[in-house]
């Protein structure tokens, strides 16, 4: 037993000294042909440099894919990719209903393409509750399945949609053991711009360009006979033809790609196109150009509308926001928010009755203190791994318009002079939302920000005005009080309260210090004694109680405040201040 175990640990051995003697040889081998062919070798290796700068070039936004390119494109084993269409016109939280789906599938260059409407994938064979704005609103229609594929985006994160996407369509027996490597989500918007790159197209004798694709595709999903179930089946079938026709163009036209890839960057900065990646590294790359439509992991602001039952109504919405800060003396963050939603459209095949679902996206631990406006139901709030979101429903007919507002307690301190960022995330499949902030601090506390379109300082307020393309970061600083209190006005309250009013808080220690008050004798001729029993600080306000005072009309005083300052430590200029005030 030991003599065969013994011959077998030699023979392994010598199978290894066999494998490494092998592999060394073949390097030697490679690096004399190196040696013998250094012209032929220089000549490929500078090919296969131009070509990979070529390509990098080419790829422009996407250089970061150079070298995952071969993989991507089928070289080294096939791959599957899924690609949502989404309406943003009917808007959802990511962009917009799932109106159709293609799979398609490349391998060493060759490609296959296949669109499918998205009512035609098959339920769960056990109903999936739907979030619960969903049930709302279907649950009593006798349609209603119950969550399915085309509802499956309700999540203000992309990347929960894409996997939820995913699971319903493998619920379809035509996708069972479906592996999807990747899954874009495009809008008609980036479906618009690409047939104007690549166009004109052609089907069913109607020429395709960005002016008239949405009326096209809807006039195919709307006009035909409800009751004859080949037409029903058939309705979107325009979207097959002119996916070949696109993914042919594209493949046959690389004097183009380089556009392409620029018009797909700037789609994917402005959220109407969205990716996800099974692999972790493509997804960490895609993410960091804020491509996958992920939420943020630290603070943010967002505001998301999902449209259930709407029409395609949310092309004649019109959207704007504002938002009050206020800073307390601690630093402490309060927000006003002031959402304005208008209907701009009438009734008509693609405007109706609107009925949405609002949310609100805050830091996480932010609380409401307030709100009011013709909410259809109450606020609910759900703390989340990375946000709290506020959502209620509401809606809107033709020619109406809203205003809700609501006041936060936001989960945050402004320290002086301490860079604070304000994240704000567009919702994808939006053209752009407005945005108007102010920042108001007590104390005259006066503010800078960066990242503004429009920015206006005045005192201790600071407006910020942008458009919401793109996500969008804005810095603010706090700054220190800079300005000394300014006296606004003084006069008795009675016989014996004499009150001054500053422009700001005044300093609580001036309560000790020794004020005088004394008669000018310009009117009267009285010579009063008169006495400072009290010193009360309250607010912008001094309070002076007073005695040995008579009642003198028209008689002028002097008040003489040594050390006057505010609660920034701002001194008077004049020392002691004085002022004259009339009885």
């Amino acid at each position: 037993m030991n003599k065969q175990k013994s011959e077998f640990q030699s023979k392994n051995i010598f199978l290894k000294k066999t494998f490494w003697q092998k592999f060394k040889n073949f390097w030697k081998a490679i690096g004399r042909f190196i040696w013998r062919h250094k012209i032929i070798t220089s000549i490929l290796v500078l090919i296969f440099i131009i070509f990979f700068w070529i390509t990098r070039i080419i790829l422009g936004p996407f250089a970061f894919l150079a070298d995952d390119l071969p993989s991507l494109v089928g070289f080294f084993g096939e791959k599957t990719y899924l690609v949502l269409l989404q309406n943003e016109n009917e808007l959802r939280p990511t962009g917009g209903f799932i109106t159709s789906f293609a799979v398609i599938k490349v391998s060493f260059g060759g490609k296959e393409v296949v669109v499918y409407d998205s009512i035609s994938v098959e339920p769960p064979t056990e109903i999936v509750t739907a979030p619960e704005p969903i049930e709302k609103i279907f649950s009593q229609d006798e349609k209603y399945r119950g969550w399915v594929f085309h509802d499956s985006g309700f999540s203000p994160d992309f990347v929960e949609n894409a996997k939820q996407a995913e699971l319903f369509l493998r619920n379809d027996p035509r996708f069972f053991g479906t592996e999807f490597d990747a899954i874009f989500a495009v809008d008609i918007h980036t479906i618009a711009q690409l047939i104007d790159l690549f166009g004109p197209f052609e089907i069913d004798g109607k020429v395709l360009n960005s002016e008239n694709f949405f009326q096209t595709l809807q006039k195919n999903s709307k006009d035909f006979d409800l009751h004859n179930e080949e037409e029903w089946q058939n309705r979107k079938n325009f979207f097959g033809p002119l996916a070949d026709q696109l993914v042919a163009k594209i493949f046959s036209t690389p004097s183009r790609w380089d556009n392409l890839f620029e018009l797909l960057a700037q789609m994917g900065n402005e959220k109407h196109f969205l990716v996800f990646f099974h692999d972790k590294s493509l997804q960490k790359d895609f993410t960091e150009h804020g491509w996958t439509g992920a939420l943020p992991e630290q603070d943010f602001f967002s505001i998301n509308i999902a449209n259930i039952g709407g029409r395609k109504a949310d092309r004649f919405m019109k959207r704007n926001y504002w938002s009050s800060f206020y800073l307390d003396e601690d630093g402490n963050l309060t927000e006003q928010l002031t959402i304005r939603i208008a209907h701009e459209g009438t009734y008509n095949l693609q405007s109706d009755h609107y009925q949405a679902y609002l949310r609100i996206l805050r830091p996480k631990g932010a609380k409401i203190s307030a709100s009011s406006g013709d909410f259809e139901t109450a606020i609910t709030k759900e703390d989340l791994e990375n946000r709290t979101e506020f959502g209620h429903f509401f809606e809107l007919e033709p020619g109406e318009s809203k205003i809700f507002t609501y006041e936060f307690n936001l989960p945050h301190k402004i320290n002086f002079d301490q860079q604070f960022d304000f994240i704000f995330v567009k919702q994808p499949g939006v053209l752009s939302e407005q945005y108007s902030l102010v920042f108001r601090g007590a104390n005259d506390t006066s503010f800078d920000a960066y990242g503004c379109d429009n920015l206006r300082d005045t005192e201790n307020v600071l407006t910020c005005d942008f458009a919401l393309p793109i996500d969008r970061k804005i810095s603010v600083f706090r700054r220190p009080d800079r300005f000394s209190p300014i006296l606004q006005w003084a006069e008795f309250n009675d016989d014996t309260h004499l009150e001054l009013r500053f422009s700001e808080k005044i300093a609580p220690s001036l309560a000790s210090s020794v004020i005088r008050v004394i008669d000018l004798d310009k009117e009267n001729r009285v010579n009063e004694q008169i006495k400072v029993e009290n010193v009360e600080i309250k607010d912008l306000a001094v309070i002076l109680t007073l005695s040995g005072i008579t009642n003198q009309k028209g008689e002028y005083y002097q008040v003489i405040i040594p050390d006057l300052h505010d609660v920034s430590g701002n001194y008077s200029d004049r020392n002691p201040f004085k002022a004259t005030v009339v009885r």
